[in-house]
């Protein structure tokens, strides 16, 4: 199954590297970009987006092209300038057991280089891996059917992703007590479920000539994936934070306010504890109020209604997936990935404690 050879994509990603360079002279013109988008891409992610699509693909596909894969690696890459930007907005100093890339920036040959120079020069990266995963894209066979849609709705899902990011950052700006749960959700769908579940899986269903009434029940599945996916994250971030001091410094608490998570705890806490909460977006970094914010989290309840809301959005997904077209085993194994990407095990097995 090509979902099993998601490896080829390491040949992929440094034929693409190799290209970039021979064209546009990266080393010769700046060796130190070359090496940081070398660093930054070797260090292999879980590949998400590229396995769904082609889980999708092969599901509805009568006959396999090789072309696909330079539609799976533009995904990686997209996934990649992505990241770039997160890390810049959010300050997260790691990415993927290193450095991100604005913390390589400002540990390049000149020590003398300042934080806003790091992170311009980390903006610049991702913008060109922006537009080597287009490039990459584009390298596709032209005749491949659904190619024409398929590019579409990857520039939509990236107008999406960018609103959605944007939106998050008034959200911390304003505080938890100015959000609701409406507003958490669609952040999850336009920052995360669009361009992580709902596009892979329509593009690799368009190029595999899906029936119209499976490209319907796919975005509603996606959709369910994507939220429960976004409320796993946020849910492990935030208790990993109480237990990480690193991690509590290199992540604002001020992003724990446009989470169900918290938000959910925000409900039920008392109204000393909301008031701490509805601050947070003021306050720096502090590894206390991570241990406070997590113990909150237990406390409330919040946990174990944050893993139900996973169940009950996954058997929703799981019956959309009954009535798909798609080929088994491919259907098992779509839905069977999705369920390991979604689902807190470690923590549902604790009952909202780390075991």
């Amino acid at each position: 199954m090509l979902a099993d050879e998601i490896e080829r994509l390491d040949d992929a990603m440094d034929a693409c590297l190799a290209r970039l360079d021979r064209v546009h002279e990266l080393r010769r013109t700046s060796p130190a970009l070359a090496d940081a988008l070398a660093r930054f891409l070797a260090r292999r992610g879980k590949r998400i987006r590229p396995k769904l699509l082609l889980l999708a693909y092969e599901g509805y596909a009568q006959a396999l092209s090789p072309d696909v894969w330079h539609i799976a690696l533009s995904l990686e890459l997209f996934h990649a300038f992505a990241l770039v930007h997160d890390d810049i907005t959010d300050n997260s100093a790691t990415r993927r057991g290193g450095p991100s890339m604005h913390a390589m920036m400002s540990d390049v040959a000149d020590r003398s280089l300042d934080l806003d120079a790091a992170r311009d020069k980390a903006m610049l990266a991702g913008d060109i891996l922006l537009f080597a995963a287009l490039d990459t894209f584009l390298r596709s066979d032209p005749s491949q059917p659904g190619r024409e849609v398929v590019l579409k709705e990857l520039m939509g899902a990236g107008v999406e992703t960018g609103v959605g990011a944007f939106a998050e950052l008034v959200a911390r700006e304003n505080g938890i007590a100015d959000i609701s749960e409406a507003d958490v959700l669609s952040l999850y769908d336009r920052k995360t479920a669009l361009y992580t579940f709902v596009y892979p899986l329509r593009a690799g269903a368009l190029l595999g000539g899906t029936p119209a009434m499976d490209l319907a029940r796919l975005r509603k599945l996606a959709l369910l994936y994507g939220r429960a996916f976004q409320m796993r994250d946020d849910l492990e971030d935030l208790l990993d934070g109480a237990a990480s001091e690193a991690r509590a410094e290199g992540r604002r608490l001020a992003e724990a306010t446009a989470t169900l998570p918290a938000l959910l705890a925000y409900q039920a806490c008392d109204a000393s504890d909301r008031a701490w909460l509805a601050g947070l977006h003021r306050r720096g970094p502090e590894q206390d109020d991570a241990k406070r914010l997590a113990s909150l989290l237990v406390q409330t309840g919040a946990v174990e209604r944050t893993c139900e809301r996973i169940d009950e959005l996954s058997v929703d997904a799981r019956r959309i997936a009954a009535s798909l077209t798609m080929r088994e085993p491919l259907r098992s194994r779509l839905i069977e990935y999705c369920e390991t990407l979604v689902t807190p095990s470690a923590l549902r097995a604790g009952k909202g404690q780390r075991p």
